[in-house]
């Protein structure tokens, strides 16, 4: 989850744009498959943490989703994203379900509806704490299960955490 960029804003966008064109990789069944057109796709609510609460999630390709579910043998393993205000995951959802999944791998189209967004989004952001939160869920064969949560108020502190 993700609300305000921290500077690194156009860059994100032009990623994400990216993300919703090619197959999303994931885990079903304990073996690495993609899927077409699931990018972008209603995941529901998710709890990220009591600081940043329950928020609407929608799929995307994070590679960790396929290798780290392979690594850990997972029966199913997929990522989300989500970001704030709502509205604009719903935006995002409906043009993801409209727009063919061929134009958002060309260049000139992932990377133009990024800089036509930009100033909306800086806008909004403007108005927004910054928050990030990123919660992982394993579910093992034998039904154990592990959770672990982080959230920061700076981007590049989550990302950072979240490699190392």
């Amino acid at each position: 989850f993700t609300a305000v960029l921290g500077g690194s804003g156009t860059l994100n966008l032009e990623i994400t744009n990216f993300g919703f064109g090619p197959p999303m990789p994931h885990v079903v069944n304990g073996k690495i498959i993609s899927t077409p057109r699931l990018a972008g796709s209603n995941l529901g609510q998710i709890e990220f943490s009591p600081h940043v609460g329950f928020k609407n999630v929608w799929a995307w390709p994070f590679p960790e989703a396929a290798t780290v579910g392979s690594e850990l043998q997972a029966d199913f393993s997929i990522a989300g994203m989500g970001t704030e205000p709502d509205i604009w995951n719903t935006v995002l959802r409906f043009f993801v379900h409209i727009i063919p999944s061929n134009l958002w791998t060309k260049s000139w189209f992932s990377i133009g509806l990024a800089r036509i967004s930009q100033p909306l989004v800086a806008l909004t952001d403007f108005f927004l704490p910054e928050t990030h939160a990123m919660r992982i869920d394993i579910l093992t064969r034998k039904g154990q299960r592990a959770t672990t949560l982080q959230s920061h108020e700076s981007f590049r502190r989550c990302v950072g955490q979240s490699a190392a």
